[in-house]
């Protein structure tokens, strides 16, 4: 089934592609992973395909990421990083 997460940890690309941040949990680098989106709840979004139950991705702070940067799990300026449910 999908993977819903909040609404915030999805952006567009200059193509207008949907993307979230996908945290690798040994080095905390982020990568750009393009997503398909299903049904909208509240704040909530479901993604019918880009990640998988458990994969880390930031939720905030998303527009000021980029390729490749290392953030600090729950202690950074981007804000926290947190499990996708």
């Amino acid at each position: 089934g999908p993977v819903r997460v909040p609404a915030q940890a999805v952006f567009a690309d200059a193509q207008g592609a949907s993307h979230v941040w996908r945290v690798d949990p040994d080095t905390m680098a982020v990568s750009a992973v393009p997503v398909e989106l299903g049904e909208v709840h509240g704040d909530e979004i479901d993604i019918t395909s880009g990640l998988a139950p458990g994969d880390t991705i930031a939720v905030t702070g998303v527009h000021e990421l980029a390729e490749g940067q290392v953030v600090r799990r729950f202690s950074d300026v981007y804000g926290n990083v947190e499990r996708a449910k």
